[in-house]
């Protein structure tokens, strides 16, 4: 029998993440909104606001693994705190009424560190939140760590690639917001997100043990200046050198997160560094649409 997975929320990284496992485990969906693609390729997709008991009265399966990867439906804390934190509460509640609770992967972010003094950062620093919405994603995280259920949480720093192009949209319309001062920002391709939680559910399969949390980038925390500088001569562009901004305009830039947790679960990123990303996508892109 298939290991069954229960997947909460099946945006651009969970669809990908079921269409790499999808011959090896039996997949559920619960989300917002009905999709026909989604119901095609899960088990049984169920519809419904994960914020409301109503919701997980419906979902009637057990699961070995759950995946808990949303997306909230606007930027504000109220938006956040619904699908982090009252669909978790939710999702941690029907787990420990299973017999055998399910392995709750669940996907956050680097956003939870307020520190922003290129001091580099691992899985034991302070995660205070730095905003209002990474204030729930941190109280969230508490909640599922208080929970004593098995658990790993994946904070992925800015995850980019496939659709997200935003970076190299500011440039070709030469509109990006350099900076006299250093702005270190950290990051992860998209394929690389996809292929550790991937990774993961495969170890929880091998029944190997996991740490309840990991950091997820690449190799090289950057300057977001040098990001700019290298999509424009991809792009073939020249960055207007009168667009400085003056002092710092990251919400919460400047700091170096660690990958070496990862690393050594012996996970290879295909994607080290921005530039072999950035490249692909900007070899891809077309100037003239913009």
């Amino acid at each position: 029998m298939k290991p069954s997975v229960l997947f909460v929320g099946f945006g651009q990284i969970a669809s990908k993440v079921h269409q790499v496992l999808a011959d090896e485990v039996s997949a559920d969906v619960v989300k917002k909104s009905k999709d026909t693609r989604v119901a095609e390729c899960v088990s049984k997709l169920f519809v419904g606001d994960i914020a409301e008991s109503d919701t997980w009265q419906k979902i009637d399966g057990h699961y070995d693994y759950i995946i808990y990867c949303v997306t909230p439906q606007g930027r504000g804390e109220d938006a956040y705190r619904a699908v982090f934190y009252e669909g978790l509460a939710h999702c941690v509640q029907h787990v420990k009424a299973q017999r055998r609770p399910a392995h709750i992967l669940f996907v956050s972010s680097t956003s939870v560190f307020a520190q922003k003094a290129g001091e580099t950062l691992t899985e034991s620093s302070e995660a205070i939140g730095a905003s209002a919405t990474s204030k729930v994603l941190v109280a969230s995280e508490k909640l599922l760590s208080d929970s004593g259920l098995p658990h790993s949480v994946v904070r992925f720093s800015g995850i980019y690639g496939g659709t997200r192009t935003r970076l190299i949209e500011q440039v070709a319309a030469g509109s990006p917001v350099l900076s006299d001062q250093v702005r270190i920002s950290n990051r992860i391709h998209e394929h690389d997100a996809v292929r550790f939680l991937e990774f993961l559910i495969r170890r929880l399969i091998a029944e190997e043990s996991l740490d309840n949390l990991y950091l997820a980038t690449d190799m090289q925390p950057s300057d977001l200046n040098d990001v700019y500088a290298f999509i424009a001569k991809a792009l073939e562009l020249t960055l207007n050198p009168n667009a400085i901004a003056s002092g710092e305009r990251r919400r919460s830039g400047n700091k170096k997160i660690s990958n070496k947790r990862l690393l050594s679960t012996g996970f290879e990123l295909s994607y080290p560094d921005f530039r072999k990303g950035y490249a692909e996508m900007c070899a891809r892109f077309d100037k003239g649409s913009e």
